[in-house]
């Protein structure tokens, strides 16, 4: 692994500083973006910390780097679909926007980090791997809430950089992994909800009242999925359109997506109370690491 000439840990750097065994490579962290405005989500605050923070390890190990934010903001105003549609309005215009999806073109910028990696040399792209990444042989693995496992390096600069964030790896690979997926958690409970099954058999008889015979919403989207792997795109348009529209009617009359959302809202109150404990230690540790990421950017 190359040898630092000289150190440029911080933000906004403009200088720049060259590797022993490159004799022209500039090894500094750039800001692509400069700093994040107020407007942007938390999360994107907290995103583009974490890239600076790996970012000053990675120069600090001899590497160039890149931290953006501008590439993480999204604006998405498709509505949630877990467990169906009912907005009659926005399917009429999108359907499931799964045709939109496929043929919309890639805007999002190159990664200027991916880009240098792709430049290396076999070699050095696994030295450069380990230096963000650690390895396998130093992962941590915890216990979810739910009795699933995650994991991941303890070693490496993407974890250098959440430990400075976030405190204890352990303890905010276990909250961020199971907070952020309790949606999914949730959902299996809400599908066997017999207040759900009571709707989803008055939708399933709609539907069926409409021609169409389908267990529950997502065999709808797998369906229409195969039908653009399989015909042309101008058909299975058709069919997205027609389809995600008889959903969201017969959703709306059978109030199907509506007593899923009580019902998921209620079992999450739940979940809420039973890992108060850990939900307040989980939104304190967002709430220091969000305090540090925008100290982080210096001054407003």
């Amino acid at each position: 692994m190359r040898k630092v000439v000289c150190a440029l840990i911080g933000v906004m750097l403009v200088g720049g500083c060259t590797s022993p065994d490159s004799g022209t490579e500039e090894v500094r962290l750039t800001q692509v973006d400069g700093m994040p405005t107020a407007d942007v989500d938390d999360t994107v605050w907290l995103e583009w910390a974490e890239s600076t923070l790996a970012g000053e390890c990675m120069v600090a190990r001899g590497y160039p780097f890149w931290a953006q934010w501008r590439a993480r903001v999204r604006k998405n105003t498709e509505p949630d679909q877990l467990y169906g549609i009912a907005d009659v309005t926005w399917v009429t215009a999108h359907g499931y926007g799964i045709g939109e999806r496929r043929s919309a073109p890639d805007v999002t910028p190159e990664d200027p980090n991916t880009r240098y990696l792709h430049s290396l040399p076999k070699e050095r792209w696994r030295e450069y791997d380990t230096a963000y990444h650690g390895t396998e042989q130093d992962r941590i693995t915890v216990t979810l809430a739910n009795g699933m496992t995650a994991s991941m390096a303890s070693k490496g600069c993407l974890a250098e950089a959440r430990t400075k964030l976030f405190g204890s790896l352990p303890d905010w690979l276990r909250l961020d992994t199971s907070w952020r997926n309790i949606d999914a958690e949730i959902a299996p409970t809400v599908l066997k909800d017999a207040r759900y099954l009571k709707a989803l058999a008055g939708w399933r008889a709609c539907m069926a009242g409409r021609g169409q015979q389908v267990a529950e919403p997502m065999a709808l989207r797998e369906q229409v999925s195969r039908e653009y792997s399989l015909k042309p795109r101008t058909e299975a348009r058709e069919l997205e359109m027609a389809l995600a529209k008889l959903e969201a009617e017969c959703a709306q009359t059978t109030a199907l997506i509506r007593t899923a959302e009580e019902v998921h809202a209620e079992v999450r109150a739940g979940l809420d109370t039973t890992r108060k404990s850990d939900l307040d230690t989980y939104r304190e540790m967002m709430r220091t690491a969000l305090d540090a990421a925008r100290k982080l950017a210096g001054p407003a």
